[in-house]
């Protein structure tokens, strides 16, 4: 199943797919820097769709939350107008296939990068959501 998640939704579910483990609500927002109401409400809609399971301000990754490849997430498509230049290089890479992996040296090679520009395109697909970190070898 695909959905269309929203940034905090991705972040948030990328926070607990990185953990792996049940999380409160307080910690999401101190690693995640987001008001805990904002992790609350997101933690809900994640819950809705059963990606975790969600109950007194603790969640946990459901069996399709374990599974959900964020990079074949809808929103993928949306995202990459907002994204900077060497993002939308990084990303169209895994829209066109979401469970490929990369190397720095095959991004440098393919679109003539230097090393700082790759890391500050992880960093910026980290913040949108995307989990690029631990499909990118150095």
């Amino acid at each position: 199943m695909r959905y269309d998640l929203s940034q905090p939704e991705r972040r948030v579910l990328l926070c607990f797919q990185e953990e792996g483990t049940a999380l409160l609500d307080s910690q999401i927002a101190s690693i995640l820097g987001l008001e805990r109401r904002k992790v609350l409400e997101t933690m809900e809609l994640l819950a809705d769709k059963e990606l975790i399971r969600f109950e007194d301000c603790a969640g946990e990754l459901s069996p399709l939350g374990e599974s959900y490849n964020l990079l074949n997430d809808e929103s993928l498509d949306a995202v990459l107008d907002q994204a900077g230049p060497v993002t939308q290089s990084i990303l169209q890479c895994f829209l066109a296939d979401p469970e490929c992996s990369l190397s720095y040296k095959e991004l440098e090679l393919k679109y003539d990068l230097a090393s700082w520009q790759i890391d500050e395109a992880i960093e910026e697909c980290q913040l949108l959501g995307y989990p690029v970190r631990s499909r990118i070898s150095p």
